[in-house]
């Protein structure tokens, strides 16, 4: 997925009745301090919870790995 939320809340529905894995690619440059795009609640509450249940995390930059 390009950005986490809020495809996030449809992958966590599709993996429970589907019971698969889940991997993410994050691509989204909203979540570098210089951005200032990562705000509110449910954002990162869905953010939080999709990267907990992710089986791999695969980061396009060594950059935002590092965040």
């Amino acid at each position: 997925m390009n950005v986490i939320f809020p495809a996030s809340v449809v992958l966590s529905l599709y993996k429970k009745v589907f019971r698969v894995k889940r991997t993410v690619v994050e691509h989204w440059s909203g979540y570098l301090p210089d951005d200032g795009s990562y705000k509110g609640s449910a954002l990162k509450h869905f953010t939080k919870k999709c990267i907990s249940g992710a089986s791999k995390i695969w980061h396009v930059s060594h950059f935002k790995k590092q965040l």
